[in-house]
């Protein structure tokens, strides 16, 4: 355990939709602030996917990598 002490989550949280092991770790040490920039980060991503003259195939690609981080954590994204 004090080995997972040291390890640190990245700047860029986003990287934990997609890495397993980053997943695992949010789950071993929660944290609201982490749990929040995540949601933050999703919101206005799937907001800006949606909203924009996009590639509809760019927002089912999000929904899937969503998707799949919420089957691996079982934390759903809450959006205010």
């Amino acid at each position: 355990m004090a080995n997972l002490e040291k390890i640190e989550l990245p700047n860029q949280l986003v990287a934990v939709l997609a890495d397993p092991l980053l997943q695992k770790l949010m789950l071993l040490r929660p944290s609201n602030e982490s749990q929040s920039r995540v949601d933050n980060w999703l919101q206005a991503c799937i907001s800006e996917t949606a909203s924009e003259d996009s590639d509809p195939d760019a927002l089912m690609d999000l929904l899937e990598v969503v998707q799949d981080y919420i089957r691996l954590t079982h934390v759903r994204p809450s959006f205010p």
